[in-house]
């Protein structure tokens, strides 16, 4: 199982640490020729690395009609609003196919909060059919 194990980590509760909406921002991206996927992949690095806001998860995939998804944390609404406006500004991201999945991280109700247990559960299922 070497390798199997990215990081271990905690996971906090958000609103408590003062992060009150979590944002799910479906990406378009613009097609670009193959010799420009090396650079973009560059300039998202440097972006990700000098970025004030807090994004947990940026990859690409297909879904909904867009090819990447991005799963950030912010205080407010405010903050949320002017990163969407950051994020249109790349020049390899349709603007205006820039679409979101507010969660109010405050909300009363919650059905299942992040966790990674069922993963635990299901790998443990796995080694006791194995043995």
């Amino acid at each position: 199982m070497e390798g199997v194990v990215n990081e271990y980590t905690v996971i906090p509760d958000f609103g408590k640490l003062g992060y009150n909406l979590c944002a799910f921002i479906f990406l378009k991206l613009k097609d670009l020729p193959p010799e420009g996927v090396e650079r973009i992949r560059a300039a998202v690095k440097e972006s990700l690395s000098k970025s004030r806001f807090v994004i947990l998860l940026l990859e690409r995939g297909l879904g909904l009609s867009h090819d990447a998804i991005m799963v950030c944390l912010y205080k407010d609404y405010a903050s949320y609003a002017e990163h969407r406006n950051v994020i249109r500004e790349f020049p390899f991201i349709e603007p205006s196919e820039v679409d979101s999945f507010l969660v109010d991280l405050n909300d009363i109700v919650h059905y299942r909060n992040l966790t990674f247990t069922s993963v635990a559960k299901d790998i443990l299922k796995s080694i006791d059919k194995n043995e």
